[in-house]
């Protein structure tokens, strides 16, 4: 964790500058001798440096479409800058900056017809006695030919 070990080597530092042994301040913080000197030679990996880089990428591309989803953004770094990236890593990318696209719902519409005719009245609506109506619904009649 980069933010902690920064945060211990200042405190560290300030406890040096006031005399402190180092041996105490370490046992005091429960901190390894060699994780300290491992702290103070730390250089960045390779991959530690490409995943900055992705994430200022995904950030920047996010920040210029935020309708864009992950897929949409790995695509457009792999066609734009020509790197081997995969989906997976710029979701992982996107859900710890915490950012998401924004999503546009489509609405459906509900058809409208437009008739010449005006509608037919329900005649069976205004019948008082249905005993002698007969609704059917065919759904296959089959005609003679010829």
């Amino acid at each position: 964790m980069q933010g902690g070990r920064l945060v211990v080597l200042s405190v560290i530092r300030q406890s040096l500058s006031q005399r402190h042994r180092l041996s105490a301040i370490l046992s005091a913080f429960k901190v390894p001798h060699r994780t300290y000197y491992d702290w103070l030679n730390y250089a960045p990996s390779h991959r530690d440096k490409r995943r900055k880089k992705l994430i200022s990428l995904v950030h920047a591309l996010w920040k210029a479409h935020p309708e864009y989803g992950y897929v949409h953004i790995a695509k457009a770094i792999r066609q734009t800058f020509k790197l081997k990236l995969s989906n997976r890593t710029v979701w992982s990318i996107m859900s710890n900056l915490g950012i998401h696209s924004i999503m546009c719902h489509k609405r459906n519409r509900k058809l409208t017809t437009i008739t010449q005719k005006p509608q037919m009245p329900n005649l069976i609506q205004q019948l008082d006695d249905l005993s002698g109506v007969v609704t059917t619904d065919i759904t296959y009649v089959q005609l003679k030919s010829g």
